[in-house]
């Protein structure tokens, strides 16, 4: 099984035990829980994208969890159960102004939206890691219309070159 269909799965599983809380707290007259919106960024979200060069791999799902402490505890404790962790440090993640997100997996209660490659180069361009250096050139080289995107977002990329 894939990334992509672990995490469907693993999506779906967090959407079934939201629907269970909620008829447990329901019957007991207790507030509901809120629906569960899941961005996907980082490496996880390059991963998703297909694209057309390998990717390192990532034990760390890179991930916002909007709704509360509820959901965010139960999808880690999923991902756990599948060798992977949720990172808690993904809102630290310098997301552009403007990034795309599309629409990744809907449930009744959890929705997950994936940020767009250009995004998440410009984000690992901006950090200057080392180790994302190689990634970015070949991600440059192969969408070479995303240079203009990074320029645009103020993220300078000429360090790759040297």
């Amino acid at each position: 099984m894939d990334l992509g269909q672990q995490l469907r799965l693993t999506f779906q599983r967090l959407d079934d035990l939201l629907a269970a809380e909620n008829r447990d707290r329901r019957a007991a007259g207790g507030s509901l829980l809120d629906r569960v919106k899941i961005r996907i960024l980082g490496q996880t979200a390059l991963l998703l994208a297909n694209l057309p060069f390998p990717l390192a791999g990532t034990m760390d799902l890179d991930a916002t969890v909007q709704g509360g402490s509820w959901p965010q505890k139960r999808l880690g404790e999923i991902l756990l159960t599948q060798g992977l962790r949720l990172d808690t440090d993904s809102h630290l993640i310098w997301i552009p102004k403007n990034s795309q997100f599309r629409l990744w997996f809907e449930g009744i209660r959890v929705k997950a939206l994936l940020i767009e490659p250009d995004a998440v180069v410009a984000s690992k361009a901006r950090a200057r890691r080392p180790k994302d250096k190689a990634l970015v050139r070949t991600y440059l080289e192969s969408y070479p219309t995303a240079a203009a995107r990074l320029k645009e977002w103020g993220v300078s990329y000429q360090w790759v070159q040297e």
